[in-house]
């Protein structure tokens, strides 16, 4: 069969000033029951009428009751982030051409992911392949960049946070007013009260011998415990106006530990070397990061964070710290350990050693 609709109908609810700019979706599909059960052969949709952007998905099931052995691939692109962005009611970020896709393919414990995104002139892709040995999982996965440009990733950056805005409550009341046009104010939802329910304790003794609850996939004591993972990390080039780097590292977890690192990571003068651990069973709440920097101009740093302070030299530094990682902040402010910094060939103005309290 066919299906065919305005492309409008798949974004969020929104006034758009020229929804005919976003052409239409077409779909072919074929579903049949030759097998004994229902199979969906092919599913083939992509976007009409519109040099705007471009939608290419195709679905493939054999089985539609069991999904086992589902193909799925969707792609979207658009020759310029800005103009889309534009079009969509968001603020125009000149991301360049903008693209990303992804694609599945499962067959009983075996699942393969591929993932692209690109902005501008930079590129970069991950692939997952996960498998079940005796129960636990196993998963290697690469993730690699033949080239990426400092620009390009701010702006996609950029984009990305306008694009992940389309739809929300802020958006619609800005394309709608925030009002009704009979009452002259904001509708408010509908809220049901629910009927209280009794409480049920559950038992200490009863054992769960089944497959587990839905919630242990977002676990990580749990999954830590039975995951073997290892991702690869690869960035050939990342290019800048100070000069050209590139971005090896890891990311293991097996036997409940968790390694990250070491992340090698050198532009325009400035070195960086970091790692990352936990130790996911004996102390979930607490992640250690350690390693080394320097070369990086310390008034290029304050300028960067706002601070209006004249100071000039290098900054290096070796720190060795653990915090509990639930948040940024609370790492901050509970972490210990040792930091050792030191400024070569440089000065910083009087008022910060008043600002520490050391003047």
């Amino acid at each position: 069969g066919t299906l065919a609709a305005p492309a409008t109908l798949i974004l969020p609810a929104n006034k758009y000033e020229n929804a005919e700019a976003f052409g239409g979706v077409q779909a072919e599909f074929v579903v049949n029951d030759a097998a004994g059960h229902l199979t969906l052969s092919n599913l083939d949709a992509h976007t009409v009428n519109t040099t705007l952007w471009s939608l290419d998905a195709k679905v493939q099931v054999p089985d539609v009751t069991r999904l086992d052995g589902m193909e799925a691939s969707v792609g979207i692109d658009a020759p310029s982030g800005k103009s889309l962005l534009e079009a969509l009611n968001l603020k125009p970020i000149d991301t360049g051409p903008f693209g990303v896709s992804i694609s599945t393919k499962g067959k009983d414990k075996d699942l393969k992911l591929d993932a692209s995104l690109k902005s501008g002139q930079s590129g970069i892709g991950a692939t997952l392949e996960s498998t079940v040995e005796d129960g636990a999982p196993i998963i290697r996965g690469l993730i690699s960049s033949k080239q990426l440009w400092i620009e390009d990733i701010l702006r996609g950056i950029s984009g990305a946070k306008q694009l992940a805005s389309l739809g929300s409550d802020g958006d619609r009341d800005h394309a709608s007013g925030g009002a009704t046009p009979s009452e002259g104010k904001p509708t408010e939802p509908l809220v049901l009260k629910k009927p209280e329910e009794p409480l049920v304790l559950s038992n200490p003794d009863q054992v769960n011998d089944g497959p587990g609850d839905l919630s242990d996939l977002f676990d990580l004591e749990k999954l830590a415990a039975r995951t073997d993972l290892a991702v690869e990390i690869d960035i050939k080039k990342i290019e800048g106006q100070k000069g050209i780097s590139s971005v090896q590292s890891d990311l293991a977890v097996a036997e409940g530990k968790m390694n990250f690192g070491p992340l090698k990571f050198i532009y325009g003068g400035g070195y960086f070397n970091v790692s990352a651990g936990m130790d996911i069973l004996e102390s979930p709440d607490l992640l250690n990061v350690s390693g080394a920097t320097s070369g990086w101009s310390i008034g290029e740093i304050l300028k960067t964070a706002g601070v209006d302070l004249d100071a000039r030299g290098e900054l290096r530094a070796d720190f060795n710290l653990t915090g509990n990682r639930r948040t940024p902040t609370t790492f901050l402010n509970s972490m210990y350990g040792s930091v050792f910094a030191s400024l070569d060939n440089g000065a910083i103005a009087t008022s910060l050693i008043e600002l520490a309290g050391l003047g």
